[in-house]
């Protein structure tokens, strides 16, 4: 592949794999490699092979260490903050995007890996799906009505409630079943009186699951709808599965 300084990179982190993607200017999608088990040196010896230069650099962090904060308390000791609800691991640094729209994102990033994709790509932006999700939100759907969001990945979920214009819940949940995916689903529903008759579940990407937990989730939800973003794959050899289950993904390639 002819590299171009067009082009844009995106590197998705979930745990200790990593996917990497090289987009054209038009939006297709050239390149694409998987990379299971990594650690740091491995990481540093992978990039090595990549250009230095793209128009813009992305790295995408897929994982449940996320929680939102007002922007009220952007300037306090957030570390404090996370830690009263979350366990920050000693080998994880803490990362807080400042969005538009009132809310910041924090969340944890392996912090040996985050140092090797800096050294080698020193403007990458970095980016929690979280943040991703609820900017496709404000922007395509807006906030008028009443919502549920789900992301369903391997082994967590994550909600997005949107309520009476704001958002009122950005969190995720570690599962082992679809029934845990379920009764967390149903938990955002009580605890923000909403109701399943009246208030839609939209799930975002296409998780492999995705009959299971409709089937679980219908008998309480009236209204279930599905969320996905179509991605330029013509010149690409890419796997679609890749990106199914990722929305975060699918949005940034197709923003």
């Amino acid at each position: 592949m002819t590299h171009s300084v067009s082009h844009k990179l995106f590197l998705r982190l979930f745990d200790s794999e990593l996917l990497i993607l090289t987009q054209k200017k038009d939006g297709a999608v050239l390149g694409c490699e998987k990379h299971s088990d990594l650690n740091a040196v491995l990481l540093s010896e992978l990039l090595v092979n990549f250009p230095d230069i793209y128009s813009s650099i992305d790295l995408v962090l897929e994982n449940d260490s996320v929680m939102i904060i007002p922007e009220l308390f952007y300037d306090s000791d957030v570390e404090k903050l996370y830690t009263l609800s979350n366990n920050l691991s000693v080998d994880n640094c803490l990362q807080l995007s400042r969005t538009d729209y009132g809310i910041g994102i924090l969340f944890q990033v392996q912090n040996s890996f985050l140092k090797c994709i800096k050294n080698k790509f020193g403007n990458c932006r970095v980016r929690h799906e979280s943040e991703i999700m609820i900017q496709k939100i404000y922007d395509e759907i807006g906030l008028e009505q009443n919502r549920v969001f789900a992301a369903i990945h391997k082994g967590y979920l994550t909600l997005i409630a949107v309520k009476d214009e704001q958002i009122h819940l950005c969190n995720s949940y570690k599962t082992e079943s679809v029934y845990d995916v379920f009764y967390f689903i149903m938990l955002a529903y009580n605890q923000l009186q909403l109701m399943p008759s009246a208030v839609e579940l939209r799930v975002l990407g296409n998780p492999e699951n995705k009959a299971e937990i409709v089937e679980l989730c219908s008998q309480y939800i009236r209204n279930i709808g599905f969320w996905n973003e179509p991605v330029n794959l013509i010149h690409s050899q890419m796997d679609p599965k890749l990106l199914e289950s990722s929305f975060a993904l699918q949005s940034v390639l197709c923003g």
